[in-house]
């Protein structure tokens, strides 16, 4: 066996421990809203995570989606914020609001890298 197999072995005994899948029961949502919390409690794991380990920081994270939303939160931020995350029409406050702060926040704390892929495509 050679280095770069053992390597991918153990990358893939990690990937799919017992512990590497997360669940989480969910009710009364919208489809973005629980894509963007599954985005949300990713970064919150891998920051989680990365406190609890000794050794360096949490190094470079590319998360691959196809939640359009997520992707194009960092371009509306500065408007979001500039609102106060209100809607344009009525002046209250969005639904995602929390979760857009949230994301913010984490966004600060850990750069991960977005990169939106084309979902629920056939074949």
């Amino acid at each position: 066996m050679t280095w770069e197999a053992l390597a991918n072995k153990k990358v893939l005994e990690e990937l799919y421990a017992p512990d590497a899948v997360k669940t989480r029961i969910v009710g009364h949502t919208t489809n973005t809203r629980l894509e963007l919390q599954t985005l949300l409690w990713a970064l919150e794991f891998l920051k989680l995570d990365n406190e609890t380990k000794t050794s360096g920081g949490i190094g470079s994270i590319t998360i691959y989606t196809d939640c359009r939303t997520a992707v194009d939160l960092l371009r509306r931020r500065k408007r979001l914020e500039s609102v106060h995350y209100l809607s344009k029409r009525k002046g209250t406050t969005l639904v995602n609001a929390d979760i857009y702060k949230s994301f913010f926040k984490l966004y600060d704390e850990l750069s991960p890298k977005l990169v939106w892929i084309k979902g629920h495509t056939s074949g």
